[in-house]
Parts: C-alpha cells; structure tokens; sequence
C-alpha cells in the first residue's frame, strides 16, 4: 500500500507501531550515500502488511502519485526507527541505516538485524549472499519488474572507479514508475522479513541439538547483530584524507607508470600491451623459463617476471607497481566526500570465515609492510581531525597465539615453545625460531613466520619450500623442528581435518560453523578455525570497547585485520590506550597463551606514528 493518504499513514503507523518484527528496505537514487543522491522511498513489512513511504515526485515515464513527505511522516518514520523494543530486519542493512541518517539523521534504537550477515551465520558454505539467492533458499522468488524495466528503457549508466578492472553498472531504481516500483520495494521488505523470522527460528534449531559444553549460534547472532550498528557508526563518522597529499602521490605515481611505458617501448619497439599473449611475444627468446599456470596458460606474474633476464621485464614491473600506486590514491579522492572525509564500506561478513573485508576504499590493504620505502605511503594520507589524535591498537601475532592456545587445550597440556614464550617475553615467531636453533637448525624469524603461517594454511611442502626459498629436504627439516617444538599443533590440525572430513562441519571456539560437505577440502578446516576465531575475537572486543566508549568523544574508525584504529581527543587519548587492549584480551577465555596488543599514536598521520608508553 503506497502511503499517500492520511488515513493510510494513521492506519500505517497503529500496526507498524504495534509490530515487534518488522522488515524495511530503502530505495535511493545512488549507491554511496555521502558522496550524492537522495532517498526515494522507504517499504515496511510487518507480518502480512506492507507499506511503502514515497519521497520522489517526479518519474520520467508516468506521473507519480503525490508524495506524502510532510512532517507528520518523518515524525512517524522517527517513532518507528528509535522503538528500542523493536527487531528491524534489513538485507545489508548498514546501507539503508546510513540513508536514513543522511535524509533525516534517524539512528535506529532497536535490534537491527541484518539478513545479509545472518545468513552467513547461518551457512557460510553459500557461493552468493544476495537477497535474491537467500530468498531462494527460503523458497521465495525476488520481483524483477524493476529489473526488466530498466533493462528494457536503459535505465542505467556506467561507473568507472580506479583502480578496478570492472566498471560498475548504477541503476536508476528511481526513474521506475511508482507503481512498479513499490511492489517491487514492498516485496523487497517482505523477503527480509521471512528472512529474518527463518533465521530467528533456524538458529533455534541449530541451537537445541547441541550439547550444553558447545556455545550456541544465538549468542553470535547477538554479537553480530551489534556489529552491525558498531560497524554502521564506524563508516558513518569515516575518516579524515589529505587531499593535497593525495594529488601529489597520484601525480608521481603516474609520472613513473609512463616513465616505465616509455622505457619499454624503446628497450622492445612495441607498446606495452600488459597480457600473456603480448609479453609471450616480446619475451619469446626466454620461453624455456616461462611460468604456467595449474590450467598450462602461459603467466607473467612478479615472480615470472623476475626471471627473466630481459630489460624490459622490470619495466613492466615498474610500470604495475606504479600503476597500482596511483590507482590507490585515485582511489581515495575518489571516495572522500565534499569535507574530505572518507567512509569505507566494511563488509563483517563477506567471508566463509567470519572475517572483515573492504571496499569502497578497500581499506584491508592498508597492510603497514607495504609501504617500506615508498616515497609516499599510503596510511599518510590518511590524518586525525583538529585536536586529535590517532590511536592504532594492534593485536600481537593473533592467528598464530590463538592456534597455539586452542593445540595446548586440545592436547590438555602446554609445550615447550608456549612456556619459551611466557617466560621470556618472546613473540611468538622469535620464539619458534630460537628453538628451531636448539635443534640445531638455523633460521631467521621471518622463516618461522613462514613456516608457522604455512601450517596454519595447510600449505604443502612444495609451497612451503617455494616460500622460504629452500630445498624440499631443508622445507621438511625446518617443520619437522618446529612440530617438535610445538607437538601439540600438529596433532591438533591432524584432528581439526580429520574431524570436518568424517562430519562435514567443524565449529570455532565461539561456536560458528564452517561446513566441508566435500571432504577434499577439509585441509582448510584449521585455518578456518583460527582466522574465524580471530575474527570473533576482534568482533566481541569491538562490542566490549564501543559499550566503554559511548560516554567518550572518541571514536572507532578503522578494522584492519587485527588492528583497530581509533580518533580520539587528545585528553582521551591514555584512558582509550590503557583500557582497549585489556577489552581485547578479555574477548577470548585463554588457558595457556593470552592474546595480547602493541598501542602506538600518532597526532600526524596513520603512518607517522609512534609507540606508546603510559
């Protein structure tokens, strides 16, 4: 029913009000909310009710009914939203949270439930996520008249993004004609809403059948429920760019990229067409050392390329790595609004394993070894707002410490490495590597980083050989050492695979499950297990500190892996440092290894920083 009366939106507003369950979708005229566009539209769902809010009054195709924008509804839009005994069902629901902000700086006060992250809770072996593919899943069907009739009238243009090889296609959902699309939105709203009441009931039978020992998916659902907020919040605040900073990286990156063009054109009298068709030609006199891929397609990787003993492979080389380069800080002005600000898109649960990813600046690529000797380092670019400062607390060797915590508890007993680690204050690769040397094979620490990260892959030894640049013999005897020094890694791995190979599934210390319906790949089970819990230790931590900071000024910005990144005034600035690690630690009930964090500041930059000290 499309609200244009006020009869309907007094009939609309007793049963939404009245509604503890109730689905909503947005309809804007653009997919990033503080860079441009407006919000169109806005559907409910409340059990076999639906309701959509027009706020576009004009349609390029039929006249659109009168809109109903008047203060009446953004006061009953406002009711609805901050219910706090309300449980909001939304897909993707960060994306409609922020539009709903933008137009009328509504924060929702309920229980958002995003359908698009519980789904992943739910089953996290699906190839899509979509509301299309869950809704499939239910055995709901989405409505594709607005798709055909953009389709049919070319409502759409192209978005060329740097650094992307693909162009994006923007839809102009709002040139549809009213009539089709709030059917389309309403159903929309419908489908989260049986979404949302399906994974409410299905997690509550998952949840029955497991014995009382095993922590149950309803309080993972809970934590992530509030991610979703936490994670909303976060994007909406965005972070401050250099602009200035920015334009002079781009400039000098591009300048090398054709500089590299240039060079490969007078070095090969061709241009510099970068595919294996192209480089197979100019490179046809090596090809006794060219590099293949598993399929045999010829590859002209970093690693192919460095074989070579043509010129002009290291332009090609220059010319990517400069191209990247540009491309990143393109990127970045791309993305930062009108007071240069930018808001990532942080993606919770865009992976099997629970762990965050980025786009729209893909800020997960702000890896700090990266940027080793880089005249422009790209976390530079990045700067605290006026009177404040950054604060960049970051977890010591998590994947690794909680792999050795989960094998000592698995084996009821702690190793020799773990007690070298407590005892002398060691990380945990230093530590592998001095007991590696008293068995009397010398390695460097960055080999035992290999090594250790290799077993956490369930690399091979051929990968791991390749990795450390060694003999197979050498791969062998570096983990053997190692197995030796931490027997109850090995045996735990052996029994983490074995068990999502007889089972089907395995499930972290949390509780979340990861299913192996093809024993095949039941090698990946461990590492699943370890960067899923990580993540849910980075997860119920960020919970923990935003409960601390909500009387604060400051704020969390960033998730980067196991790094978190916070702006705050100065005057907060040792309370925050002193307390968030502690938070962190506190997420995971450790009996043998502790998970711990290194804090560093910065009033500069996220690069120019340095450790802090209480």
């Amino acid at each position: 029913m499309i609200i244009d009366t006020e009869e309907k939106r007094r009939d609309a507003f007793k049963i939404i009000t009245q509604s503890k369950f109730v689905g909503f979708d947005t309809e804007t005229s653009s997919l990033h909310p503080y860079l441009r566009g407006e919000l169109v539209g806005v559907s409910f769902c409340s059990g076999n009710h639906l309701f959509y809010y027009n706020f576009h009054d004009s349609g390029d195709f039929v006249p659109l009914e009168k809109s109903l924008l008047t203060e009446a509804t953004i006061v009953d839009l406002r009711m609805f939203f901050e219910d706090e005994s309300k449980v909001w069902f939304a897909h993707n629901a960060k994306f409609d949270m922020h539009w709903l902000w933008k137009q009328f700086t509504i924060n929702i006060a309920g229980t958002v439930h995003c359908t698009q992250a519980i789904a992943r809770l739910e089953n996290s072996q699906h190839m899509q996520y979509s509301l299309d593919a869950c809704a499939k899943r239910i055995g709901e069907d989405k409505n594709s008249e607005v798709e055909d009739f953009i389709k049919e009238h070319k409502l759409w243009e192209w978005e060329t993004v740097p650094g992307r090889k693909t162009r994006k296609k923007n839809k102009f959902y709002y040139k549809v004609p009213l009539p089709i699309l709030s059917k389309y939105a309403e159903h929309d709203a419908y489908l989260t809403y049986r979404l949302g009441r399906h994974q409410i009931q299905k997690i509550g039978e998952i949840d029955e059948k497991l014995p009382a020992s095993v922590p149950t998916l309803r309080v993972l659902m809970e934590n992530e429920r509030a991610i979703t907020k936490i994670v909303s919040r976060m994007e909406r605040t965005g972070i401050a760019v250099d602009r200035p900073y920015c334009l002079q990286a781009a400039r000098s990156h591009t300048l090398r990229a054709e500089n590299a063009y240039l060079e490969y054109f007078q070095l090969t009298g061709t241009k510099l067409v970068d595919s294996p068709k192209s480089l197979s030609g100019v490179f046809s006199a090596e090809e006794s050392v060219f590099s293949y891929t598993a399929k045999g397609s010829v590859s002209f990787d970093a690693k192919a390329l460095t074989r070579l003993k043509h010129p002009a492979a290291r332009a090609v080389l220059d010319y990517r790595d400069a191209k990247k380069r540009s491309d990143v800080f393109n990127s970045l002005l791309y993305f930062a609004d009108r007071n240069s600000t930018i808001h990532p898109n942080f993606n919770p649960n865009n992976t099997r394993t629970g762990r965050f990813s980025s786009s729209d600046p893909n800020f997960q690529n702000l890896a700090k070894t990266k940027d080793i000797g880089s005249e422009f380092p790209v976390r530079r670019a990045l700067i605290p707002r006026p009177n404040h400062a950054f604060l960049m607390v970051d977890c010591d060797q998590m994947e690794y410490r909680l792999m050795l915590d989960q094998a000592c508890k698995f084996m009821r007993r702690e190793s020799d490495l773990v007690k070298r680690i407590k005892e002398e204050g060691l990380d945990v690769h230093d530590a592998t590597a001095k007991e590696c040397v008293r068995q009397g094979l010398d390695i460097t620490r960055d080999q035992a980083k290999t090594v250790n990260f290799a077993l956490l892959y369930g690399s091979g030894i051929g990968a791991l050989s390749a990795g450390l640049g060694c003999t197979l013999e050498q791969a062998r005897d570096i983990k053997r050492a190692v197995l030796t020094a931490a027997p109850e890694m090995g045996y735990y791995i052996n029994a983490v695979k074995q068990r999502a190979e007889g089972r089907g599934y395995v499930f972290n210390w949390m509780g979340r499950r990861y299913h192996f319906p093809d024993p095949k790949f039941a090698y990946r089970a461990p590492n699943y297990l370890i960067q899923g819990g990580c993540a849910d230790i980075i997860k119920i931590g960020m919970v923990a500190i935003d409960q601390f900071l909500s009387p604060m000024k400051s704020n969390l910005l960033l998730q980067i892996h196991d790094e978190l990144v916070f702006e705050c005034p100065k005057e907060e600035l040792a309370e925050v440092a002193t307390r968030v690690p502690s938070l962190l630690s506190c997420s995971y009930n450790h009996v043998y290894l502790p998970i711990t964090a290194g804090v560093e500041y910065s009033e500069k930059s996220l690069a120019d920083k340095e450790a802090w000290n209480a």
